[in-house]
Parts: structure tokens; sequence; C-alpha cells
């Protein structure tokens, strides 16, 4: 539990720890037992997930980037069974490009395959997309995401959600054409 308050600082998950797996998570989370937000802002990639992460559930945190050339979350390399759960994910208010995916608030590198992530009641804001998914192949779709009850909001020259290798086709504001048989986009509000 992470008491209320401002902590400028990164949070990086890197590699497994011996005792996680699907019946034993870990939990970062707000202190339930006290009142207040607990803020993570960080001048560059604010959360990284850095490789081998796995069995790891962040909830009711706000994770902010301070840069206007990083994102909120970072996924690098190789991770599995991630949960974002009702925390605020903000980007930059103004990435050097509106284009780019290097500056979405949620932004997962190519060529690596990573399954099971989720971002559930989550609020998504800023950066050049909300969210920037891409990763292995899009022959060999990524299983598990699931981007459910969420508020997205952006500047409405951008995108929301943009992967090519959890579904078939784009997205700009709902739902994708053709997920993989354990995704689901569904319930997100697009601001």
């Amino acid at each position: 539990h992470v008491k209320p308050g401002n902590y400028v600082e990164q949070i990086v998950l890197n590699g497994g720890i011996a005792g996680t797996g699907a019946g034993s998570w870990i939990d970062i989370m707000a202190d339930t037992t006290m009142t207040g937000s607990v803020n993570f802002a960080f001048s560059g990639d604010a959360c990284a997930i850095a490789g081998n992460a796995e069995y790891v559930r962040l909830k009711n945190i706000n994770i902010r980037s301070l840069s206007s050339n990083f994102s909120a979350v970072y996924i690098y390399n190789v991770n599995h069974h991630i949960t974002f759960d009702g925390c605020v994910l903000q980007g930059s208010t103004n990435p050097p490009s509106t284009t780019s995916n290097a500056y979405a608030t949620v932004y997962k590198s190519s060529g690596v395959k990573n399954e099971y992530f989720e971002f559930l009641n989550c609020d998504i804001k800023d950066g050049s997309y909300g969210m920037y998914l891409n990763g292995g192949s899009t022959s060999d779709l990524e299983a598990g995401l699931k981007i459910i009850n969420n508020n997205i909001r952006f500047k409405k020259e951008r995108k929301s959600i943009k992967s090519s290798k959890y579904m078939n086709s784009n997205t700009k504001k709902r739902k994708a054409d053709s997920l993989s048989s354990s995704s689901r986009i569904s319930s997100n509000t697009i601001d």
C-alpha cells in the first residue's frame, strides 16, 4: 500500500518475483485507510514496464509523464499479466507531434509479444495517442488484452487506441474489427 502524496520518481517493473503467479499477484495500490491521492510523476516514462514483469496490478494510482517526449506508461520487451485498475494515466499535454506514436500516453513497443494486459476503469488522457499498442505479429495476435470501462480523453486531432498486434485493424473510436479470441475492448468513453 502506498501512502497518499506526490512522488517525483519512476515506477519500474523489471523481472519476475519468485512466488508470483495466477493466484499470487503483486498489488501496488493506494492505501485505502488514508484519504488523498497517490501521484507518481516523472520527467521521462513515468511507469516503465521493462521486461519479464508478470502478475502485477496497479490500482488507484495516478501516473503522469512530466516530459513532452515520453509516455505515462511505456511497455518494453516481454511482460505478461499486468493490470491497471482505477488509475489516472496522463501523457504530455503538448507532445512534439500529434501523429507520432512515440508520444502516446500508453505506448507498447513493437517486435515482442506481451499478453494479458488489462486497463480497467482508468482515466487515460493526453499524449499523441491515448494508447498505442504494438507488438509481435499481425498473424499471431497477442492474447488477453482488456480495455474496459475507461475514459479516454485527448485532443480531437489525436487517436484514442491504435494497435495492429492485438487486433486486425486500427481503431479510432471503439472496438476493432477483429480481436484475438481472449481480448476485449468495451464500455469505454472516448472524449
